[in-house]
């Protein structure tokens, strides 16, 4: 969805919480759409602190606008906006309350919307459930009881780099710590594998390690499809990428459903919700760059009661949100027209 797109939707949530009209609401995102396609010069925005003032009245603290281009004042709205439906969400009690808002205000009957949950804890496996047949992979990681484990799991290009050079200062304490890498993507494989091996590391392919034994190298790069959800359940802490470039991030139930301490940058948006739950809770930690990365795994690897606090958050958060697969078909079985009995014709003999 387009930036503007999702902040004019955010934004419905706002306008029915404050009893503002839509025309308000288009009013300013107008002004600012107009804006958007002007050169950046102040002369050109005589309405620049009337859209100004239209966004304190949405809840913003204060702006300041000096020699301000569009973009400038479309970041004001869109902040200001979002901290008002922060403000909303912890008024209602979640953000379930806000999404059925946001429905509410483009026009549907409040009575007839329903907000299950997410379907996503209900898509991670249980660790039972994912031992049966799908284990075999962790033939390949005999490791011993003591041996320290980062998994960094569907990092992105520049992540590996950071992550890297955070394990070579993990290395510093603990030597025989492993790195797990595993990009995101397929065509990257050999580019992790090279990088691993520029800065020092002795590394190797998982499509090379030999069965039922254990890895004697320092990283290796997880150069297959399907198995890092099972890889998660090695990590001592789980780093889940895409979060320190601005792509969105990626899916941390996987590594929370086993009971891993979870690591994630400031990149969300994919996974907002989720993640904004995960912090709520102290089931995850969020680091705001690459610096606060390195502490923050060194910091975990040393702390073992902390580790276990935040995976078990991360665990008891996953299992108290599911059902909503349940809730859902139940939801929808209401609406549904009852099924058709079924009419058995009776076979008719061709000669």
């Amino acid at each position: 969805m387009p930036l503007a797109d999702a902040t004019f939707n955010v934004a419905r949530a706002a306008t029915l919480a404050l009893g503002l009209s839509h025309g308000d609401l288009a009013e300013i995102a107008h002004g600012l759409d107009d804006r958007l396609h002007q050169p950046p010069r102040r002369a050109l925005y005589p309405r620049s602190m009337e859209l100004v003032e239209r966004a304190r009245e949405l809840g913003a603290l204060g702006a300041t606008i000096s020699g301000a281009g569009p973009t400038v004042l479309f970041w004001v709205f869109f902040e200001q906006t979002g901290a008002l439906v922060e403000r909303l969400r912890q008024e209602a009690g979640g953000w379930a309350d806000v999404r059925r808002l946001n429905f509410v205000a483009m026009g549907a009957d409040a009575s007839r919307v329903v907000v299950t949950g997410s379907l996503k804890f209900d898509a991670a496996a249980l660790p039972a459930a994912a031992a049966r047949g799908r284990d075999r992979v962790l033939r390949f990681f005999r490791l011993g009881p003591d041996r320290p484990v980062v998994v960094a799991g569907s990092t992105m290009r520049g992540e590996e780099i950071v992550v890297l050079r955070a394990f070579r200062r993990l290395k510093g304490s603990s030597p025989n710590a492993l790195l797990v890498l595993a990009p995101r993507h397929a065509e990257r494989f050999a580019e992790a594998t090279h990088l691993a091996r520029g800065e020092g590391f002795a590394t190797i392919r998982r499509s090379e390690l030999p069965i039922d034994a254990e890895p004697r190298v320092d990283v290796v790069v997880l150069d297959t499809i399907g198995e890092l959800a099972q890889i998660y359940q090695l990590a001592t802490v789980a780093f889940v990428g895409g979060s320190l470039v601005p792509t969105g991030g990626h899916n941390i139930l996987e590594p929370a459903v086993f009971g891993r301490p979870i690591v994630f940058g400031p990149y969300m948006s994919n996974f907002a919700e989720i993640a904004r739950e995960f912090l709520e809770h102290h089931a995850a930690v969020q680091v705001p760059g690459d610096a606060a990365l390195e502490e923050t795994l060194v910091d975990l690897l040393h702390d073992r009661v902390r580790r276990a606090s935040l995976g078990a958050a991360a665990r008891a958060l996953v299992e108290a949100n599911r059902g909503s697969r349940d809730r859902t078909i139940e939801a929808l079985a209401r609406v549904l027209p009852p099924p058709r009995p079924a009419t058995v014709h009776p076979f008719r003999v061709v000669h």
